[in-house]
């Protein structure tokens, strides 16, 4: 089961890589990223400047992060990334046995614009990263699957029944000892 985390990163990095393979767009000159968080979560921005990384890594792009990595004078490609939104939400049960197995409806979504500009050579183009993934997990795989640095993996999850979790072994319990106590009193006499 891969985990939340996991599944942003492989989403984000192949639809960048799309991103840095649009015609007109020179990859033989250094990129500059500039990376903003909408709702200024330093997390996110973090998270996705390593995504970045090591998608321009893999295929083999001069990344810098720093406004100051390029003159005005030479050519660059400006990136200019802003996340909207990146979130995880467990809306359901997708299957809720009484006592067995639990499965959850499990949703990763993501907005991200981009913005790309060639500098001192003519490239324009305002794109978006769109992140709808869907999917079904084990209930008690939530815990492992979120990242607890990670606020954005992170989401409330539906919860067992109050019958399922309190009434019935309650009613164990006080079976068990209503049991043992009359084998004892039965037996004593």
């Amino acid at each position: 089961m891969r985990s939340n985390l996991e599944i942003f990163d492989r989403e984000i990095s192949a639809q960048l890589e799309q991103l840095f393979y649009k015609p007109d767009l020179r990859r033989d000159v250094q990129f500059v990223f500039r990376v903003n968080s909408v709702s200024k979560k330093e997390k996110e921005v973090k998270f996705l400047i390593s995504v970045i990384k090591k998608t321009a890594e893999k295929n083999k792009i001069w990344a810098s992060f720093s406004d100051l990595a390029a003159s005005n004078d030479s050519v660059f490609n400006a990136f200019i990334i802003d996340i909207i939104s990146l979130g995880v939400k467990y809306p359901g049960f997708a299957n809720n046995k009484f006592l067995g197995t639990k499965i959850v409806h499990r949703q990763l979504t993501a907005v991200i614009r981009v913005e790309a500009a060639g500098v001192n050579y003519f490239y324009n183009n305002t794109d978006s990263i769109l992140i709808n993934y869907k999917d079904r997990v084990d209930y008690n795989d939530i815990e492992d699957i979120e990242t607890e640095d990670y606020n954005f993996t992170r989401a409330s999850h539906p919860h067992a029944s109050v019958w399922e979790e309190i009434v019935f072994p309650a009613a164990i319990i006080i079976v068990s000892v209503a049991a043992a106590v009359l084998f004892f009193t039965i037996r004593s006499k």
